[in-house]
């Protein structure tokens, strides 16, 4: 048995399973750069070596810079995406 899906419909459920993959993509890097925070604490609380901490603490900055960049470009390519081809399948009828 085959289900049928107008052309549209079957963009816009790509376009929503993209940006749920995306989401929780983005979710499992965020609780590393959690997980550095935490770490950043801990190496507080027991007198860690400034540089330790200092360097920790960057790459947990970074990593969650890299999340969020990451993410809006991931989104923003699958909505243009999805722009350009209910654009296209549009122009021909």
């Amino acid at each position: 048995m085959e289900i049928k899906v107008p052309a549209e419909a079957a963009m816009a459920i790509r376009l929503g399973v993209q940006v749920v993959v995306a989401t929780i993509m983005a979710s499992v890097i965020s609780l590393c750069a959690l997980g550095l925070a935490l770490l950043v604490k801990f190496m507080q609380a027991h007198d860690a070596p400034e540089w330790m901490v200092l360097g920790t603490l960057a790459l947990e900055i970074f990593r969650w810079a890299a999340d969020v960049v990451c993410f809006i470009l991931f989104v923003a390519n699958e909505v243009i995406s999805f722009c350009v081809g209910l654009w296209r399948e549009r122009s021909w009828r």
